[in-house]
C-alpha cells in the first residue's frame, strides 16, 4: 500500500492513465465494429440476441438496439434449420468456433454466419459474438453462371445445326410458296400445302428456341407495345379452354425495345405453362406496369425505367426442390414435354438484360415476374408498305443482286423474287458479289438492291461484302439475311450499312415487304 500522499497520487494517475487507454481501446473497438459493413451482434446464454451494430440492424429493418435485443437468436432462423443451428449454438457456449448458412423464415435471402464464443477471465465463455453477411446476391451470380454454361452447352449444339437448319427450312418454305401461287384454291392439294406451311411454322419456332441459348444468337431489337402480344397469344393459345383470363395492362404502359418474336416467344411459353398447371381450369392473371427507378440487390445492372410483366395461375404449383431446376435445358415433368420453355424464357430476357422472378406455393399457384428495360422515347411513325406497281413493272423491273452459299436457297429465292416481277442475278461467294455489283455500276442496268448472306462457311459473308461495296457506292441499298447471327449485324443491321434485315426462314409476303421498304425509301 501506499505509505505517503505522493505515492497515492502517483497511483491514481496510473489508474487514471491506463484506463484512459482502456477506454481509447474500447471506444475504438466500437466504432470498427459500427462501421463494419457485416451484422456484428452478440448473443447470450440463454440464446437472446444482447446487442447488434448499425448494418444489422439495418438488415433486420430495424431503427435501434431496442427493437432487437432480448428476442432469440433462432427466431430468425427457418424452421427446417432451427435444430441443426440450435446444435452450432450450443457448441459454440461450449467454446468451439462454427460458421454455417440460414435463410430466415418465408424469405428467400440467403446468410452465412458464424459463432466466435467470448471468454471471461476465469476462461470460461461468457457470451458469444456472432458475424453475419447477406450472400444472396453471391449466391444468385453463382446461380446465374451455372445456368449461363448449361445454356451455352445447349448452344454449342444449336449454333452448329441452325444456320444449315434455317436454310433448309428457307427452301421447303420457298418451294411450297411457289407451289400454292401455281394452284387455284379449288385444287385438292391446296390444302395440304396449307397445312404443310402450318407445320413448317412450328419447325422454325423450334429452331427459334434452340437459338435463343446459342452465344450470338442476338435478339433483333424494335420498339413494340407488350398489349397486343399478350392479347394475341391468349386468344390463339386459350380459345375453347377451361382457363379463365385476367389482363391488367394499363394504357399508359411504356413501350420495350426488344425482339417482338422473341417476347412473344416468352409469353406463349409462360401461358403453356400456366395452362398445362390447371388440367381441371383455373383463373390466369396477367398484369404488367410501370416501375420507375427500379432497384433491386438481386440484379443491381436493372436500374431506371422498368416494365414488370406478371403471369399468375392457380395451379398446382411448383416444390422447392424443382424450383432449382425449372430453368434447366431439357428439365421437365410433364409427359412429352421438351423441356425447352422455360429454359427458353430464361435466355430470352437474359439476353434483354432483364430478369425473371419466380414465387410459387405448392397447391395454390405460381407467378413468373419478367422485369425488363422501357423505351420511354416517342415511338416513330411505323413504317407502311407502298406497294407501288412500278416497282414490279415488266416494263422496269428492279434488279436484284442476291448472294448465298447455298446453290438450292438461290434457286428458291431467285424464283420468288422472279414472280413478284423482279430481274435477279445469283452469286455464291463475295468475290463474285463485289465483281459483278461493280460491273453492273457501270452498265446500263445497275442493281437496285443487294441481298446478301451473312455467313457464309469457310468464306467472307455478307459483313465483309457490305465494306467493299459501300467504299464504291455509299448509298447502296443492302438487305443482311441470315438462320443464325454470330454477331450485332442481325440486331443493328444499319450500323454496318445495311438497309434492312431478312431472317431465315422467310416466306413470300416478308420477302416483299422488305424489298419494297427498301426501294422505297
Amino acid at each position: 500500500m501506499p505509505k505517503s500522499q505522493e505515492d497515492k497520487d502517483k497511483l491514481i494517475t496510473s489508474l487514471q492513465s491506463q484506463l484512459k487507454i482502456a477506454n481509447t481501446q474500447e471506444h475504438r473497438l466500437n466504432t470498427l465494429i459500427q462501421s463494419a459493413p457485416l451484422c456484428i451482434h452478440e448473443i447470450n446464454l440463454q440464446g437472446q440476441i444482447t446487442s447488434m451494430n448499425k448494418a444489422g440492424l439495418s438488415m433486420m429493418n430495424m431503427a435501434n438496439e431496442k427493437e432487437i435485443c432480448g428476442i432469440y437468436y433462432l427466431d430468425f432462423v427457418n424452421k427446417k434449420q432451427k435444430i441443426r443451428i440450435n446444435q452450432l449454438l450450443k457448441k459454440a457456449f461450449q467454446g468451439e468456433y462454427n460458421s454455417f448458412e440460414f435463410s430466415p423464415e418465408n424469405s428467400s435471402l440467403i446468410f452465412t454466419s458464424c459463432f466466435a464464443p467470448v471468454f471471461n477471465d476465469e476462461g470460461e465463455v461468457e457470451r458469444v459474438m456472432g458475424i453475419t453477411e447477406d450472400i444472396t446476391l453471391q449466391r444468385k451470380n453463382e446461380e446465374d453462371l451455372l445456368q449461363t454454361r448449361k445454356l451455352e452447352s445447349v448452344g454449342l449444339l444449336a449454333g452448329g445445326i441452325a444456320h444449315d437448319f434455317n436454310n433448309i427450312l428457307t427452301g421447303m418454305f420457298g418451294h411450297l410458296e411457289l407451289a400454292k401461287l401455281k394452284l387455284s384454291k379449288q385444287h385438292p392439294a391446296f390444302k395440304h400445302i396449307n397445312t404443310a406451311n402450318q407445320i413448317m411454322d412450328d419447325a422454325a419456332k423450334l429452331s427459334n428456341q434452340l437459338l435463343t441459348f446459342a452465344k450470338g444468337g442476338d435478339p433483333i431489337f424494335e420498339i413494340l407495345t407488350l398489349s397486343p402480344i399478350v392479347e394475341d397469344s391468349i386468344a390463339f393459345l386459350l380459345a375453347g379452354s377451361n382457363v379463365k383470363t385476367k389482363i391488367n395492362i394499363g394504357d399508359k404502359l411504356w413501350r420495350l425495345n426488344a425482339d417482338k418474336s422473341q417476347i412473344s416467344q416468352v409469353i406463349t411459353n409462360l401461358i403453356i405453362n400456366a395452362k398445362q398447371a390447371m388440367p381441371k381450369g383455373g383463373k390466369l392473371t396477367i398484369e404488367a406496369y410501370n416501375c420507375d427507378n427500379y432497384k433491386n440487390n438481386v440484379c443491381p445492372w436493372l436500374t431506371g425505367n422498368i416494365v414488370c410483366l406478371k403471369v399468375t395461375d392457380e395451379g398446382i404449383g411448383i416444390s422447392q426442390d424443382l424450383k432449382a431446376h425449372i430453368f434447366d435445358p431439357y428439365f421437365t415433368t410433364k409427359p412429352g414435354g421438351s423441356g425447352l420453355g422455360l429454359a427458353t424464357v430464361y435466355s430470352i430476357i437474359k439476353k434483354h438484360n432483364g430478369f425473371v422472378e419466380v414465387e410459387s406455393t405448392v397447391g395454390k399457384g405460381t407467378s413468373f415476374n419478367l422485369y425488363l428495360p422501357a423505351n420511354t422515347e416517342r415511338e416513330n411513325e411505323k413504317y407502311q408498305p407502298s406497294l407501288s406497281p412500278a416497282l414490279f413493272s415488266t416494263k422496269n423491273p428492279s434488279n436484284i443482286l442476291l448472294m448465298d452459299d447455298e446453290a438450292m436457297i438461290l434457286d428458291v429465292a431467285k424464283e420468288m423474287l422472279e414472280s413478284l416481277g423482279y430481274k435477279v442475278d445469283t452469286v455464291l461467294n463475295s468475290k463474285q458479289a463485289i465483281k459483278k455489283y461493280k460491273q453492273s455500276s457501270v452498265s446500263s442496268k445497275p442493281y437496285d438492291a443487294v441481298i446478301m448472306d451473312l455467313t457464309i462457311p469457310g468464306g467472307k459473308g455478307g459483313e465483309y461484302v457490305i465494306k467493299e461495296l459501300l467504299l464504291f457506292n455509299p448509298e447502296i441499298k443492302a438487305i443482311v439475311t441470315s438462320g443464325y447471327s454470330t454477331g450485332k449485324v442481325m440486331s443493328y443491321p444499319q450500323k454496318y450499312g445495311f438497309k434492312e434485315r431478312l431472317t431465315k426462314p422467310f416466306n413470300m409476303e416478308t420477302l416483299e415487304e422488305t424489298l419494297n421498304k427498301v426501294l422505297t425509301e
